[in-house]
């Protein structure tokens, strides 16, 4: 069983970005990623920032319909936040 090792600790299951026409799995990408709530806001927002040399811009077009599928769950508890 895994533990906590650290205040905010997360362990990333998935991560995949979505387009129109395919899907682009991030995980190996991925620096970072924040999210953020708000309590006068009725959805949540964040960024990801990743690293990449695959030409993604070109592979997958970015044309503001795509969303993101996160898999994040704390270690040592079996409840998971999983959205998109």
């Amino acid at each position: 069983m895994n533990k906590i090792s650290y205040a905010g600790d997360v362990e990333t299951k998935q991560i995949d970005l979505v387009g129109k026409y395919s899907t682009v799995s991030l995980i190996a990408l991925f620096n970072q990623v924040e999210i953020y709530e708000d309590l006068f806001s009725p959805f949540i927002t964040g960024t990801i920032t990743i690293s990449e040399s695959f030409d993604l811009i070109n592979n997958l077009p970015l044309i503001g319909e795509e969303f993101l599928i996160l898999d994040i769950t704390t270690p040592g508890f079996e409840k998971r936040i999983k959205g998109r």
